[in-house]
């Protein structure tokens, strides 16, 4: 294959096809059951030889994994590669990764976790694609209310405030506004349906789990309804009261937000304007300033805006000059 020119040696251990459709098509003349098995030995090759240092192959393993039908694996990589690829500013990779972790996902006839289609969301958003990113969060936050995870309700309601914040503010401020509601208003709520479901399971065993499942889910598969009855009640229960009944108020949640941020409002937008910026002041990092005039006139002033701006991008410059990360 070296002499045809298909494949190039990269190193004295590594080889690499010179072009996809190489790769493609000798893969296309071997049976299911045999790329199945080449790749899970890839998958399994690359974990031994490269153990302890997997960060920078997770691509090629969610690859291998997701082709070798190993799921969970699948999973894990894909989530795990997912989120490199978002900190190292590639959303389109990660929108790529994430998908194949959903699948692997429903492959395993596991729970959607709400958090992988909130990353799939964020990277939708960050190449503009609106309606993608607006399904993602929607998604996110029908599965996290369905579990009764309050905090996690509260983050989904904030991302699709800043979603419609770049399209339509009057939306962006009913998410807001829900978002505020959520964080101040006391639990006292009964159990979700799915918590329900696994206190019934601790007392009725896993029929009652498979019948509150299937009333919240619909129609579920053979595979998922043992996955159900072989679960710890008990925990699962414990998990999700954890997150219904122990969401820290805005108190709690404002001085974790640590991220430098430049925030402006409309002077005659009372009271959401002294609200707005007593919060803002619990914000380590956080800048406030007013700008004179009602909501739409505020938006247009550029000649109040743009210096504070400037001025605040200045500031950032300098701390990070400063940090130990710049030296």
């Amino acid at each position: 294959m070296i002499a045809a020119q298909l494949v190039v040696e990269e190193s004295a251990e590594q080889f690499a096809f010179r072009h996809a459709l190489t790769r493609q098509a000798i893969e296309a003349e071997l049976l299911v059951r045999e790329r199945a098995a080449l790749h899970r030995t890839i998958a399994e090759m690359i974990e031994q030889i490269y153990v302890g240092a997997l960060a920078p192959h997770v691509v090629d393993l969610v690859y291998h994994s997701y082709e070798a039908g190993m799921w969970e694996r699948a999973l894990d990589y894909g989530r795990r590669a997912g989120e490199r690829a978002q900190a190292l500013g590639a959303p389109y990779t990660a929108i790529e990764q994430f998908t194949r972790a959903l699948d692997a996902a429903d492959k395993l006839a596991a729970m959607p976790d709400p958090t992988l289609y909130r990353a799939r969301g964020n990277a939708f958003e960050t190449i503009g694609d609106f309606n993608h990113a607006r399904d993602d969060y929607e998604r996110a936050l029908r599965l996290v209310r369905d579990g009764g995870e309050g905090l996690a309700e509260w983050q989904c309601l904030i991302d699709l405030g800043q979603l419609w914040a770049g399209r339509d503010y009057e939306q962006a401020g009913t998410w807001f506004r829900s978002a505020l509601d959520c964080a101040e208003t006391p639990i006292t709520n009964p159990p979700s349906p799915l918590l329900q479901a696994m206190h019934d399971g601790v007392r009725d065993g896993p029929d009652a789990v498979v019948r509150g499942v299937r009333a919240l889910f619909g129609d579920i598969t053979p595979h998922y309804e043992a996955r159900l009855r072989a679960l710890d009640y008990q925990a699962q229960a414990a998990n999700l009261e954890y997150g219904q009944y122990h969401r820290p108020g805005l108190e709690d949640v404002l001085p974790t937000m640590t991220m430098p941020c430049l925030i402006y409002m409309a002077e005659e937008d009372d009271p959401g304007f002294t609200h707005v910026q007593s919060y803002v002041a619990q914000m380590p990092n956080a800048h406030f300033f007013g700008v004179p005039g009602n909501h739409v006139s505020a938006n247009t002033n550029l000649t109040v805006i743009v210096p504070k701006v400037r001025e605040f991008l200045a500031q950032i410059v300098v701390q990070f000059q400063c940090s130990p990360r710049a030296e």
